[in-house]
């Protein structure tokens, strides 16, 4: 039996251009926040929606990411 191909999607990351427009949109609330961590750690959807606060160690200014929701 052949199985078909799967075909991968390309990954497009955001131009300089869109991620400044997106800082700026995203304002300062939580979803806003939230949005430029995704952005700036370079985070997939589900590891970004399998953020805790227990992933957060403000002392030593590090997000730990351990958890992905699927």
């Amino acid at each position: 039996m052949i199985l078909p191909r799967v075909e991968q999607k390309s990954i497009k990351p955001l131009t300089d251009e869109q991620v400044q427009r997106m800082v700026i949109a995203a304002g300062n609330d939580g979803c806003g926040t939230l949005s430029k961590v995704v952005v700036f750690a370079g985070l997939r959807l589900g590891e970004a929606l399998g953020l805790i606060w227990g992933c957060v160690d403000f002392s030593k200014r590090r997000l730990s990411i351990d958890k992905q929701l699927q």
